[in-house]
């Protein structure tokens, strides 16, 4: 199973790839169209995004998210400002470059989306989700326990 779902992933990948093309948005990864499009949500609902919040989202180490957040900030999709309440926190703003790929980001996404599920009900959807939060909860229990131990707990 594995396998199949390290497979599925690199077809998923390489078809982003493939469509981002389409829509003009090659300078970005999927990565990248994900956090702009999470920060605009976020931005969106009046919360303010920082770094723990990517972090936490893409469930990725902190030098992942801060490689990849230099890499917005540095091709000019991001910027960081400080909260007047805490100057060494810093929160994260889509820049006017990023609010130009936003929809496009959207609709390619969109697209993305109908050609995944064509043919998929939403009851195979349901049943879909449900088994990878089982799957993941599984993971975290397992994760859990290892990390515990590492640490010299039980």
């Amino acid at each position: 199973m594995v396998p199949e779902i390290k497979c599925f992933s690199n077809i998923l990948g390489r078809f982003i790839t493939y469509i981002a093309a389409e829509f003009s948005l090659s300078e970005l990864t999927g990565q990248q169209m994900h956090i702009i499009g999470y920060i605009q949500k976020e931005q969106e609902n009046g919360r303010d995004v920082f770094q723990k919040d990517i972090e936490n989202k893409l469930n990725v180490r902190p030098s992942t998210a801060t490689v990849m957040l230099k890499v917005l900030e540095k091709n000019g999709f991001i910027s960081r400002e400080s909260v007047a309440s805490d100057a060494r926190l810093k929160r994260l703003v889509l820049t006017e470059k990023a609010e130009e790929v936003k929809a496009r980001t959207f609709l390619m996404m969109a697209s993305v989306e109908k050609i995944l599920l064509t043919g998929i009900s939403d009851e195979e959807m349901d049943i879909f989700f449900k088994v990878i939060d089982k799957m993941e909860l599984n993971l975290h229990k397992n994760c859990n326990i290892k990390f515990n131990q590492q640490q010299g707990g039980k």
